[in-house]
């Protein structure tokens, strides 16, 4: 039996075999083992860590104590055992015989220290063994230590120091013809010019080094190319490129036996959570990171445990979660811990960021310089440059200069509008249109560097307070020129994503999408979804903790990729009143004039929090008095409406963004005796087609029907709709549902769900489980009229100030001409008298707004309380679908 022979026969031995085997091994046998165990490291690391476990067998019976040291370190290594991997890669150096093999053994030591967060202890034993080999002339040998003591002070950060040793090794390697150690080189100064230098340098290494791992047939190093490819596409803000990338590598891994080892799968969870978070898509950022955190092998990576503790602090701060500071100070001390100054001045820029949006200044400006000199004397622009940002907004003139200069020098795309809006509100009155209109070119162009309709869709969730301070500057004093650029502003901007998804006509689902939403729909089916007996409204709960957890899987296997597309308009064809909420208040213009609403912010949100309280009581206590609720709406209608509001309209066509989507419209239109209708548009580019929409003589009808026992009147519903349209296709079943048709008209009477936090699990129910609004943007149906007679299947969450969500928004998606839809929780009773009337005028050749008014008008004369005949409200689409053509 050869060594080579030994060594795999080794791999599938128990520990006793393994003794025996040893025991008649041939001379050599020691070494053979070792390369063999590191020849699995780079392709099958779980067989690699099995098979070191036989160190103690060859340090007992073979013939080389130094290379059963260094099996047992690399086994180590691959358990996460850093420490231990570095003690005993110095013990293979000291019980080997060769001189030069006593320094080169000990060469693992130097990354096992790094990764350890001994940086200090490895760059001084680097230097050692360096110094013993220059001096028996081996060049190469020293080489490989300059490489691993370039890759140590990779861990801590310091990428200057780390690129000059880097460079010297690869220079020396390449020299020598070393392509794949001079490879591994090129791939630790691709790291070093992430926030150390020029992201378009990391791409160029990064590329050249995977090219040669592929073809050496080195899978694992190619990964690992392949994650810093990854992040400089975040760095370059594109974030839907870096996530393609890093999904495309789970699932290739996860289709694996070998798949990835436990720590290189939490590295990977961690970058993904860098390119959710890159796209504004927090909880999905949130979800990896503590996914990460929960992988065993990541508690091995201090340095990563830091980023992830640093990644939940982001997300919770962008979403405005006081618990944000925790997490950012605890990343912020593990840093610290590390002595990893690039990363610590990173964290604290970040809790300076969240101190500041809590109002308190002081404490953030006295963070933020600190972590300015810290990262000075770090060397990381990319950090340095964000943390002068943050400064430059805490009134510091002299930082944004110097952030200017570096995010131009090194090409930080993703922070270029920053500049430009800290520029706009530093500058003095008349002379910040300018940086405005830098600022928003370079958030138009930054769109169009996503590609995914979700991403799309959250991609001005962090930039809305930047354009509301751009519309009121352009609408606190206004000239007919300005109104014109605030309307080009919205009409560029609000609904851009869902209108790109309506002209592209939603793709539909593949194959292997479909079987991951039924299992993930059997999932969803358990977060609750019982009705409450004698409610009489059609709605049911769901558990917001399972959802969360959830709602990352449902990204990935929803995502889908569509061109950006603009129909160019001029302001002059916009026919809808634009509601524009900004920094200073709210602004409606109309016909070419702009009115401010005489409310604030706040002051809306209070009102809204009280009006829903009182719309609601009904629910409690049926024959609630409406006095009080109609006082609410006069109130609140003196101040959104009459200011611009001409009498006599009997439809009244407008656009709203931010809380306006709360306000009840259809209620503040009907007291007072009249009754005009709204139309919802979600974007001015919206036409206002729908409001005159009237169903063909012989229309073709779908009824979507869930008869929930607890809801007898929708029974008594679905046979008056089929008495109207006799050949109406009743679907019962999700699979029915998703079937490809053109309706005239869809009508979904049934029980459904809202979910602010996660709109695209909102849903309706069917007889075998739930339809969520992301299935129902990508099936097959094409619909002129949507009618939507369940609960809260029109309330906006606000998860995008400027893009209506949930259930309207999934069927605006597939290019309805109309949507019909509840603004709150339906009674059955009422909704089944309303829908009598309002198909009969339908089937009378009415208009849909005329018909939705005249069952609005039954309701009230029955019910007086809005919580009873306000709740429908009609949304316009973006373009006529047509019926069955």
């Amino acid at each position: 039996m050869t060594s080579a022979e030994l060594a795999s026969r080794l791999e599938t031995a128990t520990s006793s075999e393994a003794r025996s085997l040893i025991k008649n091994a041939p001379a050599g046998s020691g070494e053979a083992f070792f390369w063999r165990v590191v020849e699995l490291s780079a392709s099958d690391p779980s067989a690699a860590e099995r098979l070191s476990r036989h160190w103690k067998a060859v340090l007992a019976n073979g013939d080389s104590l130094a290379y059963a040291y260094r099996a047992k370190a690399v086994g180590e290594r691959l358990r996460g055992k850093w420490l231990e991997s570095a003690e005993s890669f110095q013990k293979a150096g000291r019980a080997a015989k060769n001189p030069i093999e006593r320094l080169t053994f000990q060469r693992g030591a130097v990354d096992s220290l790094g990764r350890a967060g001994r940086v200090a202890e490895a760059v001084a034993l680097g230097k050692r063994l360096i110094r013993g080999l220059d001096n028996r002339k081996e060049t190469v040998e020293a080489a490989r230590v300059r490489l691993n003591v370039g890759n140590a002070l990779l861990w801590a950060d310091e990428y200057e120091t780390a690129r000059t040793w880097l460079k010297q090794a690869w220079q020396s390697l390449h020299k020598a013809g070393e392509a794949r150690e001079a490879s591994a080189a090129l791939l630790g100064l691709s790291t070093s010019e992430f926030y150390g230098g020029d992201p378009s340098a990391s791409r160029e290494y990064a590329l050249q080094a995977r090219d040669w791992f592929q073809n050496a047939g080195e899978p694992y190093f190619a990964h690992l190319c392949e994650l810093n490819l990854a992040q400089e596409a975040i760095l370059r803000g594109r974030g839907d490129e870096a996530l393609d990338m890093l999904l495309a590598m789970q699932s290739l891994h996860s289709q694996t036996v070998k798949g990835l080892h436990g720590v290189d799968a939490a590295r990977l969870e961690e970058f993904i959570g860098d390119a959710y978070f890159s796209l504004n898509l927090w909880q999905e950022a949130e979800q990896s990171y503590r996914s990460a955190l929960k992988t065993p092998g990541l508690r091995t990576l201090p340095m990563n445990v830091a980023n992830c503790h640093l990644g939940i602090g982001l997300a919770l701060a962008a979403r405005e979660d006081a618990l944000a500071v925790r997490s950012l100070r605890r990343a912020a001390s593990d840093y610290e811990k590390l002595k990893n100054w690039a990363w610590n001045g990173a964290a604290r820029t970040e809790l300076a960021r969240s101190l500041a949006m809590q109002g308190k200044a002081s404490l953030a400006r006295s963070e933020v310089k600190s972590a300015i000199r810290t990262l000075t004397r770090a060397g990381s622009p990319y950090h340095l440059a964000s943390a002068r940002l943050v400064a430059a907004g805490l009134g510091d003139e002299n930082s944004l200069a110097l952030a200017e200069k570096d995010i131009r020098k090194y090409r930080f795309d993703a922070l270029a509008w920053q500049v430009h809006s800290l520029r706009a509100r530093a500058a003095p009155e008349g002379k910040r249109f300018p940086h405005y209109r830098r600022m928003f070119a370079s958030i138009i162009q930054g769109r169009l560097r996503t590609t995914s309709t979700l991403s799309r869709a959250a991609y001005l969730r962090d930039k809305a307070d930047a354009l509301g301070a751009y519309l009121a500057e352009l609408l606190t004093k206004p000239t007919d020129a300005r109104i014109a650029e605030a309307l080009d502003v919205v009409v560029q901007s609000r609904s851009a994503a869902l209108i790109d998804e309506i002209l592209s006509s939603a793709a539909p689902m593949s194959p292997e999408t479909v079987r991951q939403i039924e299992r993930l729909r059997e999932e969803l089916n358990r977060t609750g979804g019982s009705t409450t007996p004698g409610s009489r409204a059609r709605f049911a709960p769901a558990n917001p903790a399972r959802l969360a957890a959830l709602q990352r899987r449902w990204t990935e296997a929803m995502r889908c990729f569509q061109p950006a597309l603009r129909r160019p308009v001029q302001p002059s064809e916009i026919a809808c009143t634009v509601l524009a909420e900004t920094n200073d208040g709210y602004y409606a213009i109309h016909q070419g004039r702009r009115v401010r609403l005489p409310i604030s912010v706040v002051e809306l949100r209070e009102e809204l929090k009280w009006l829903e309280f009182d719309l609601l009581g009904p629910m409690a206590i049926r024959d609630s008095c409406p006095k009080c609720v109609l006082s609410s709406l006069a109130s609140l209608r003196k101040v959104l409406l009459e200011p611009w509001l001409e009498p006599g309209r009997s439809v009244v066509p407008l656009s709203p963004d931010g809380l306006l989507w709360r306000v009840p419209w259809q209620a503040l239109l009907n007291l007072n005796g009249t009754d005009a209708e709204p139309l919802v548009l979600p974007s001015p580019l919206f036409g206002l087609d729908a409001c005159c929409a009237r169903l063909p003589k012989s229309p073709k009808a779908a009824l979507w029907l869930y008869e929930a026992p607890d809801l007898p009147n929708i029974k008594t519903e679905a046979e008056a709709f089929l008495k109207r349209f006799p050949k109406a296709k009743i679907v019962r079943t999700r699979a029915e549902a998703m079937e490809p048709g053109r309706y005239d008209l869809v009508h979904v009477a049934s029980h459904a769900r809202n979910l602010p936090a996660n709109p695209m699990f909102s849903a309706i129910q069917l007889e075998d489980g739930w339809l969520h609004a992301g299935e129902i943007a990508h099936c097959g149906v094409r619909a002129g009229l949507v009618t939507l007679s369940a609960c809260e299947t029109g309330r906006i969450s606000l998860w995008s100030k400027t893009e209506p969500d949930g259930l309207t928004r999934a069927f605006l998606a597939l290019g309805a001409q109309a949507v019909v839809a509840s603004a709150w929780n339906l009674d059955d009773i009422m909704a089944s008298e309303m829908m009598a009337v309002y198909y009969a005028g339908l089937t009378g050749g009415e208009t849909v707004s005329r018909s939705l008014s005249a069952a609005r008008q039954f309701a009230k004369k029955r019910r007086p309380h809005p919580y009873y005949w306000a709740p429908l409200l009609l949304f316009g689409g973006y373009h006529r679908v047509g019926g069955a053509e």
